[in-house]
């Protein structure tokens, strides 16, 4: 799931921020680089629990920070320290809330498309519609993009990918899949490409048109007349 950085100058708690990674990157360079005009503008880093490693040059330090947090995930605080003041910055990251909009559709797809959404942003998204009352292409069954009740409308969404192509598309069907997985959403169906996966029964063939876009929908509701 989607993540963010917690950065806070010592003591903990005065000016933290949360922010993505790069702002994170940008903030921790800005940091280091605060006494740049002093002929002494050394720092080094440890993790909460050890012992500072040794002092190092600002490229040298903004390097090991880049290649720790890309990999540090949720739990490990990383501190930085200057030579000069002995001034201190944190950082965290940790499980970003992920916030469900009411799109008044049926609640489970909004959740499942919550989820997308924070795991591979609107930068790389582009919606491909909610509800629409019509049939699956080349029958008289109606769409799960056609069901609703008296609350909400919709249970199906379509989503496309601004680049990448087909693999980036199968990746974030693939992505979809497991939450699926994750909830536990019977009879839900995931399709992408020229593949279909039905929870819980697994993945096959599609046999209608192939997909440029990843389709995901869930139960609920009755079809649209």
């Amino acid at each position: 799931m989607q993540t963010e950085f917690v950065t806070s100058r010592f003591p903990e708690g005065t000016m933290p921020r949360t922010s993505t990674r790069q702002a994170m990157l940008r903030r921790t360079r800005r940091f280091i680089l605060a006494y740049a005009e002093t002929p002494r503008r050394l720092s080094r880093i440890r993790e909460a629990g050890s012992d500072f490693g040794p002092w190092k040059s600002p490229a040298d330090v903004i390097d090991q920070v880049s290649r720790r947090t890309a990999v540090m995930g949720v739990g490990p605080k990383l501190i930085i320290q200057r030579e000069r003041d002995r001034e201190q910055l944190s950082i965290r990251e940790v499980l970003a809330e992920l916030v469900v909009p009411d799109l008044g559709a049926n609640p489970i797809l909004e959740l499942l498309s919550a989820e997308v959404v924070a795991e591979f942003g609107m930068g790389l998204l582009r919606d491909g519609g909610l509800y629409v009352c019509r049939y699956i292409d080349g029958t008289l069954e109606v769409s799960r993009h056609g069901f609703r009740t008296n609350e909400w409308k919709g249970s199906a969404r379509d989503w496309f990918v601004k680049s990448g192509g087909m693999p980036k598309l199968t990746e974030v069907a693939k992505f979809m899949i497991s939450r699926v997985k994750v909830h536990d959403v019977d009879d839900a169906h995931v399709i992408y490409d020229d593949r279909i996966y039905t929870h819980p029964s697994g993945e096959t063939a599609y046999g209608g048109a192939r997909h440029y876009h990843a389709h995901e929908d869930c139960p609920g509701g009755w079809a649209c007349k």
